[in-house]
């Protein structure tokens, strides 16, 4: 098992250019809610599939309940011949073709609070593969198109706006994929792909956290974790931060925008994945955080709670 973290999406509502932000419960009288659920229904397949990028995604099942939706997803690249090799035997037991695609489970969240002014997105990943990127574009799309009189602002939530922010650095660890290395055969040194290469850096003898400035430094990208675990000069494919605030410890993969997105690890490789009860549980967790400092609230009671049967009935034809 490849390791699974969270991220979020964060989404807004505007009437027009110089109005301030409203309610995303009541877009015209609809709930954005409502209106995701209406999207994801009924979609035709073909819609998320995406040519230019070679991307495949399906979706597996829909639960709606509270004030969340719940859309697991079946997502993989496609556009390359491929093979599918039986790991005990070495045997290939599939030959992919261009137009097949390998697919990997991931889960998305959609939770909006009663009245409030923003709603959030929670995507899982499993790696680098996620299905929530492609519904989460179909409903920016779709929303634009239904309503092309309003704005809908839509930020990825990076790690200043987090809870992440007055925590203290427990650890950094540097991850370096495939580092090549010259590795010699007779009298001819052979440049091939390593293995994966971790480097943590950890509190000294007497310390509980790492300099502040530190982690100052890497969450402002003013420092990159390859400058201080090398690589023989490579930069490092991920950067992975344990963080302590309080009673809890969280572990993050930084992104490498201009501000870090925030990617909360909830399995690590070789763990399985969580039953969607738990990652409910722990999206619910960073939704709250999230809400908390937006100046709303999150209760977990409204993960559950079963709809209205004209709540059911709301639509969303895509672009």
């Amino acid at each position: 098992m490849s390791r699974r973290t969270l991220g979020l999406v964060a989404i807004r509502f505007k009437p027009d250019k110089k109005s301030k932000l409203s309610a995303v419960t009541d877009v015209d009288g609809a709930d954005m809610l409502h209106l995701f659920h209406g999207l994801v229904t009924n979609l035709d397949a073909d819609k998320l599939v995406h040519h230019a990028k070679g991307r495949y995604t399906k979706i597996e099942s829909i639960v709606a309940s509270g004030r969340s939706v719940l859309v697991k997803t079946e997502s993989g690249p496609f556009g390359e011949v491929g093979q599918t090799i039986d790991v005990n035997t070495h045997q290939v037991s599939h030959v992919r073709g261009d137009n097949e695609s390998a697919t990997t489970m991931t889960r998305t969240f959609f939770m909006v609070p009663p009245g409030s002014e923003v709603a959030l997105f929670v995507v899982e990943r499993q790696g680098s593969a996620t299905g929530g990127t492609q519904l989460i574009d179909l409903f920016k799309g779709a929303m634009l198109s239904t309503y092309p009189d309003h704005f809908f602002p839509d930020e990825t939530v990076v790690e200043s706006d987090a809870w992440s922010a007055a925590a203290g650095l427990k650890s950094v660890t540097a991850v370096r994929y495939t580092l090549p290395l010259n590795i010699a055969d007779g009298t001819t040194a052979i440049p091939i792909k390593a293995g994966v290469v971790r480097q943590t850096l950890e509190p000294g003898p007497g310390f509980s956290f790492l300099p502040r400035a530190l982690w100052d430094g890497i969450r402002n990208l003013r420092i990159k974790s390859s400058e201080f675990l090398a690589f023989d000069g490579q930069d490092a494919d991920e950067t992975i931060v344990e963080l302590v605030n309080g009673d809890q410890t969280k572990t993050y993969v930084l992104g490498k925008e201009r501000q870090p997105s925030i990617r909360v690890v909830v399995t690590d490789e070789g763990e399985p994945s969580l039953t969607d009860i738990d990652l409910a549980r722990r999206a619910a967790d960073e939704a709250k955080t999230y809400f908390n400092r937006m100046g709303f609230t999150w209760s977990d009671q409204w993960l559950t709670g079963q709809w209205s049967p004209t709540a059911l009935l709301v639509r969303l034809e895509p672009r």
